[in-house]
Formats: C-alpha cells, structure tokens, sequence
C-alpha cells in the first residue's frame, strides 16, 4: 500500500487500484447527502465486479439501475410482503422451529443459513434440492462463493477469491439451466421472480437482457441470503445475553397470542405492524 499526502483526506492505491480515502466527517456527510450520480458515483472494483457480475445491480449506474430497483419492488414490494412473502416466511420459521426442537443441538449460524437460504430460494426461482443432482446443489455453490467473498483477489487454485469465482460460475451455470427450463414451461402456481424476469424478456423495447436478470437473481439469492441469517443470528446473540429484553419480547408475543380469538392463527400484517416493542429489537439488531 502507498500512501500520498497526510491528514483527513488522501490518496492511496490498494490491489494495484487508486483511491481517495476521507475520514472527515464533514467531506463524508457532503458525499452521502448528494443524491446518486449528482457528483458522485457507487463504484465498486474491478475485482469485485468480476464476483458480482458486471451486470449486476450494484454496479449498473443511472436510468437502467433505476429500472431494476424497479422490477425488484414490484417483487418484494409492500403489497408483496403482505399478501404473499409473509405468510411464506411464517410458515418456513414455525417448520424449521419444530425440526430444532427434535435435535440435541442445534448449529445457530448453519440453521439459519439453511433456512434463509430455503425460503429465499423456493419464493426468489421456486427451488428445492434434489439429493439424485448434487452437482445443482445450488446451497452448497453459493457457501463456497461466500467464504472467499472478502479475500484477496488472487485468482489461482486453491485461493479463497478462485473459490469464490468457481462457486459463482457454478451457481450461474445452474440458474442459466433454470431459466432455460422455465422457458419451455407455462407460469407456475405460484409466481416466482423467474416468471417476472421472463415477462420483462419478452415486453417490447425492455433494457432486460437474460445476463442482467440472471445477475440480479444471483444478487438477490446471495444479499437476502448471507445479510439476513447473519443479522438473525446476531439478533438471537443480543437476546442471550440482554434476559430483559427476552422477556419484554416474550411477553409482547404472548400477549399478541392471548388476544387472537383463534390462538394457532398465522401471524397477520397487522399484528407484525402492532408489535412495537419486537420492531424496536430488530432495528437495534440491524443497527
């Protein structure tokens, strides 16, 4: 690393990249109040597009990101997470709640994973393993992709950032074989994110193309993935260790139940918008 100039604001190059690096919070609130693209840019490296795609979501600028934010909002928008992404998430937590209570232990982070990873996927593309094709184990290729995500950019085997670039092919050869087999069949049952993408394809001067879609499923698997079981066990940390605030919490939940005229009801919208107490657990949690 090679430093150029002192104090708050300086240059540098890191990875054989030139940055201007600011640790004065006057110059950082400027940056961060401007509105995107007004004087600056999101800009990720080089090395880092090449893990996330260059199509990807975070690294398209302007008009066409716009568009994406878009597209994925009409997906998990709020009427979405009403009327469908709820009572979905619900019903994988209380299943997997029950298996954990059948076990001795229970691997906190690896759980959590699996069942993020199992929601996501079934309501993102509608899949599910099938033990007779391991080479589309799908869960497996993206473990690889994260455990190299943050490493240096070495690409040769036996690196954390090849395994990383090798779990990301993988995944991608599988969701290109996905969307492939999606063509050939009619909408399913349930709408998945496969359907939206391959109606955008279709509609008449889109800026979609099948490499962008692919990269924003492949974002949206990895992002809703490894961000959310993470702060979900983080969340379950924080409540170990702070007993009060498990009780508070406890018994918000309780009384909620308690005041249901059908106790083994589902978990409505309305209910989750009246739990202050929990909502104020997960923005500590998230912060």
């Amino acid at each position: 690393m090679l430093l150029f100039g002192c104090g708050p604001v300086f240059k540098t190059t890191l990875v054989m990249q030139s940055f201007i690096v600011s640790t004065d919070p006057e110059v950082n609130h400027m940056i961060l109040s401007q509105k995107e693209g007004q004087s600056f840019e999101v800009w990720y490296p080089d090395t880092f597009k090449k893990i996330l795609g260059q199509e990807s979501l975070v690294t398209l600028q302007g008009s066409i990101h716009k568009y994406m934010r878009n597209m994925v909002l009409s997906f998990v928008g709020p009427e979405s997470l009403k009327q469908k992404l709820l009572p979905h998430v619900v019903h994988g937590v209380q299943r997997n709640l029950s298996l954990w209570a059948n076990q001795d232990t229970v691997d906190l982070i690896e759980s959590v994973k699996e069942m993020i990873f199992e929601l996501t996927a079934k309501k993102l593309i509608s899949y599910e393993y099938n033990p007779k094709k391991p080479s589309e184990n799908l869960r497996g290729c993206f473990s690889a992709f994260t455990e190299g995500l943050i490493s240096f950019p070495l690409d040769i085997p036996g690196t954390a950032y090849h395994k990383c670039l090798q779990g990301r092919k993988q995944t991608m050869e599988i969701l290109k074989d996905m969307l492939q087999e999606r063509r050939k069949k009619p909408k399913s049952c349930q709408e998945d994110f496969f359907d939206y993408v391959l109606d955008e394809l279709k509609t008449e001067g889109t800026v979609l193309t099948e490499a962008i879609g692919l990269d924003l499923i492949f974002l949206l698997l990895f992002a809703s993935f490894e961000t959310t079981s993470l702060s979900t066990t983080f969340a379950i940390k924080l409540l170990t260790e702070n007993p009060a605030v498990l009780e508070e919490l406890t018994a918000e939940h309780e009384a909620l139940i308690r005041s249901r005229k059908n106790e083994d009801a589902q978990l409505t919208w309305k209910e989750y918008k009246s739990m202050k107490f929990t909502t104020q657990v997960i923005d500590e949690a998230v912060r």
